[in-house]
């Protein structure tokens, strides 16, 4: 078996491997079918390495196979076209749904409590100075519990932030592994 060989089993073996996570039974079809593009792109004069690099991670080409197989009804579980189509329906909503809700939520803590820290730091300094703010009550509250507070209220602030930013970045990147990789023959 020559090194090129070797190399295009491991990538089928791969992808043959990566189709068994998803509820798609003919992995050894889908596999030829690789195979067949992979031997005609060759064939064609194209070195292996440029095919396999043009196909992309062998991981990714199969979830753009299955999602392919989702979208299309190509599956041998396949429902009807209506069943399909609530059900690519539903992933979005509740996906947006999800979003909404974290995305909000995580927002709004991040914001307020960041202001509301550098708030209080401001009004606890100034109140222990003996500088009263018009329209601040204090409720009896020593200005010295409230600068102490004042930290933990930003940092609580700025951790939301960091989780919304930890969390677009995670839907950005579980949104790029959904779109399908472009077969280049």
């Amino acid at each position: 078996m020559t090194d090129t060989s070797s190399k295009i089993e491991a990538y089928l073996g791969n992808f043959r491997k990566a189709l068994g996570a998803f509820d798609y039974d003919d992995r050894e079809g889908l596999t030829g079918d690789v195979r067949e593009h992979i031997e005609e792109a060759v064939a064609s004069g194209q070195s292996a390495d440029a095919v396999l690099r043009a196909l992309g991670p062998a991981h990714t080409l199969a979830k753009a196979y299955a999602i392919e197989l989702e979208l299309s009804g190509r599956g041998e579980r396949a429902a009807g076209w209506f069943t399909q189509a609530a059900r690519v329906f539903g992933y979005l909503a509740v996906g947006s749904i999800l979003t909404l809700t974290i995305g909000v939520a995580l927002a709004s803590f991040g914001f307020a409590l960041t202001l509301s820290g550098v708030a209080m730091l401001v009004i606890g300094m100034t109140e222990a100075v003996g500088v009263h703010l018009p329209g601040v009550q204090m409720n009896g509250v020593e200005p010295v519990y409230v600068i102490a507070a004042a930290p933990i209220v930003f940092i609580l602030g700025v951790l939301s932030l960091w989780g919304l930013h930890g969390y677009c970045r995670w839907l950005i990147r579980e949104l790029r592994n959904l779109i399908p990789v472009r077969l280049v023959a």
